[in-house]
């Protein structure tokens, strides 16, 4: 059981969680045209590299309000 806790601990600082989000839900808005943007601009500074990155293919309505939260960081 220790083994298992010490192994997901060190899963977690080998993946970055918030940038594996925001793949994943840039994944499913361009299946499904379904996104929750204002959850995106509420990640962690860990996931702002992945989602400069991905902003850009968002429609406009959304790039404007992760752009406008992302601008008060």
């Amino acid at each position: 059981m220790a083994f298992g806790a010490l192994g997901f601990a060190a899963t977690l600082n080998l993946i970055n969680v918030d940038r594996f989000i925001v793949q994943q839900n840039i994944a499913r808005w361009e299946r499904t045209g379904k996104l929750d943007a204002w959850y995106l601009s509420t990640l962690s500074e860990d996931a702002l590299p992945e989602l400069a990155a991905s902003v850009h293919r968002l429609p406009q309505e959304d790039q404007d309000l992760v752009l406008a939260e992302l601008a008060c960081r």
